[in-house]
């Protein structure tokens, strides 16, 4: 489990309730991608991303120096990043790439090294 500290009480949140998010970001993206569920859900993935960050970079430099792995682990998880902080932008696409880059750093931050994600 992780802490969500971006919002106003701190929740935890277990990799079974992010990937049910994920889940649901998409099938919004594809019946309603607009209303006010769906913002709540771009809100938590947005928070996601940024808890992730951290465990998922560990898992980046754990890879072997100038391999493409490696590139592909640091280039998404810089490109997750600048997704978490870019609120605007088309409804249906910012649910799917939220959904997929949270997906991501959540498998990243799984195969890190080191402390797991306080419980």
């Amino acid at each position: 489990m992780v802490r969500i500290q971006n919002t106003a009480k701190p929740e935890a949140v277990s990799a079974l309730d992010m990937q049910r998010d994920i889940r649901l970001a998409l099938s919004l993206a594809d019946h309603a991608p607009s209303g006010p569920v769906a913002r709540e859900v771009r809100g938590r993935l947005r928070d996601y991303i940024t808890v992730l960050e951290d465990p998922a970079g560990r898992y980046a430099t754990s890879l072997d120096t100038a391999t493409r792995a490696r590139d592909v682990a640091v280039s998404t998880i810089r490109y997750a990043h600048d997704l978490a902080h870019d609120p605007g932008g088309d409804p249906v696409a910012s649910l799917r790439l939220l959904a997929k880059s949270t997906d991501c750093l959540l498998r990243y931050a799984a195969s890190a090294p080191g402390p797991k994600a306080e419980a």
